[in-house]
């Protein structure tokens, strides 16, 4: 089972967002409208783009058994994303600190396992000034 996004309006700072839920069968089961404040998801560094997901995942953590409805989407929930957000960037700030570091040592390595080369003449080299 998953949801689709079947539309979105807003009103002021109010958007509401339309899943239809889809059974294994593919078949289409009940309607179910998720309200957010995007003033409020602005407050968490939020983006828009992040909102129908996180809709999604919020009537997927729900019960099955539950009809059509309305859902608000809280602060809680807000601040939860929030977090997850936050993590996933210093995981990936983490690594990218580990990466520099990394090629930091292989190159200061590199210049250590090898000695400065013979600078040997080319044949497309000039010798002498003309």
């Amino acid at each position: 089972m998953h949801y689709k996004l079947l539309r979105f309006s807003q009103n002021d700072s109010t958007r509401r967002f339309v899943f239809q839920r889809v059974l294994g069968n593919r078949t289409a089961s009940e309607q179910y409208t998720v309200i957010a404040d995007v003033a409020l998801a602005r407050t968490f560094h939020i983006s828009l783009q992040e909102l129908p997901s996180l809709c999604s995942r919020l009537l997927e953590a729900g019960p099955e058994d539950s009809g059509s409805g309305t859902i608000l989407l809280t602060d809680a929930d807000l601040r939860a994303q929030a977090a997850a957000n936050l993590s996933a960037a210093q995981e990936a700030e983490a690594k990218r600190v580990l990466r520099s570091q990394r090629g930091a040592i292989a190159a200061a390595k590199g210049i250590a396992d090898n000695p400065p080369r013979e600078i040997r003449s080319s044949p497309f080299h000039r010798r002498g000034n003309s």
